[in-house]
């Protein structure tokens, strides 16, 4: 089966990026011919991706992406869609299916939040993405084939917002091998892209109502928002920030920490709680979103609700004073978040995707 796999970017660190290289080495490594379609293509650490066919388009501009993506990709059998707007091939191709990471949310549950926290002539920008693509972003998710939401929370927000059923769901999940269990030592890990719904800020604030001035807090990530979390961090000697840290590299902070604290606003899904779980370890998180699904409050990890950095370091101070009970849950994690192995979802995945070509419209 010749199979065109469609992505704004292939560059950087991001979960959407993590799981494009897996689903695509998986299926040529089952005798389909996989290419991919990008704008733009950078550094990245999946070297899978390396295996794959990458084919590079006109425009490199995020904007005119739209464009790029409204095209007709020929002598293919299936398209799979991916971040948007690349569900807008579906406006020319009647064989797309799209991996739904999630509608846009700047055009949908995160509009108010991302007008509130922007300049000027970013409130601007988005005024005019809105005005000229929404309803062809509706259009085109009616036109998809077949829709996979990633989460349950995303498949609510296709029903919410797009008046769609997607009954299938394509968990994204995480290789067991690529980590280890190790030790619980006096840190904890915040992994994330450093984007404002991201809520990093709180997680660094929480340090200053940490009782234990030798419990320290890394942070690894990326994104618009580093130079302002690092002049944040500059506040608080316990928080290290690191940079250039990624793929395996990760694989020891996550061993070793006591938790892992991840509590971004309404998360599609997030594989950081995956992570930690396959690492042994437990995740602070918040009751919003895909936490919901991968985060088990009091078992696995913490679900907080209305957080706040008090609220955070009411957890830490709480794991610190029991560290036992921080490995216990940890375990409890490790056994729990087994059932979104990639080896297990792949397959699955595979068939949905041979039931999509026969599918007749």
């Amino acid at each position: 089966m010749r199979i065109a796999i469609l992505e704004p970017y292939i560059e950087g660190i991001g979960g959407a990026q993590k799981v494009i290289a897996e689903y695509a080495f998986y299926l040529k490594s089952k005798g389909h011919d996989v290419e991919i379609f990008t704008q733009r293509k950078g550094k990245t650490p999946y070297h899978k991706f390396k295996q794959i066919k990458i084919n590079l388009l006109k425009s490199k501009s995020k904007f005119f992406s739209v464009f790029n993506f409204n095209r007709k990709f020929k002598d293919f059998d299936i398209i799979i869609a991916n971040d948007w707007p690349t569900h807008f091939a579906s406006l020319k191709n009647n064989n797309v299916v799209w991996i739904c990471f999630s509608p846009k949310r700047d055009f949908f549950d995160l509009k108010e939040y991302t007008l509130k926290n922007s300049s000027f002539f970013k409130k601007i920008y988005l005024f005019l993405k809105i005005f000229l693509f929404k309803k062809i972003d509706v259009l085109s998710a009616k036109k998809c084939r077949l829709i996979l939401p990633i989460s349950k929370n995303v498949r609510e927000r296709v029903k919410k917002f797009y008046n769609i059923k997607a009954p299938d769901i394509f968990y994204c999940g995480i290789n067991f091998k690529d980590y280890k269990q190790g030790n619980y030592e006096d840190y904890l890990l915040c992994v994330s892209r450093l984007e404002k719904p991201k809520r990093v800020d709180l997680v660094i604030k929480s340090m200053g109502f940490v009782k234990n001035k030798k419990i320290k807090l890394y942070v690894f990530g990326d994104g618009s928002e580093k130079e302002n979390l690092k002049t944040l961090s500059k506040k608080y000697p316990n928080v290290i920030i690191l940079d250039n840290i990624k793929g395996e590299k990760l694989v020891d902070p996550y061993a070793n920490c006591l938790a892992v604290v991840f509590v971004p606003i309404n998360e599609d899904w997030g594989l950081i709680p995956l992570e930690a779980g396959a690492s042994g370890k437990l995740t602070i998180g918040v009751n919003e979103g895909g936490l919901k699904e991968t985060i088990v409050d009091g078992k696995t990890g913490f679900l907080i609700e209305d957080v706040t950095p008090e609220k955070i370091a009411e957890k830490i101070n709480y794991l610190v004073d029991n560290k036992k009970i921080a490995k216990s849950m940890g375990l409890k994690a490790k056994n729990y978040i087994k059932t979104w192995e990639w080896k297990q979802m792949l397959p699955k995945f595979e068939k949905l995707i041979i039931k999509a070509t026969e599918k007749n419209l």
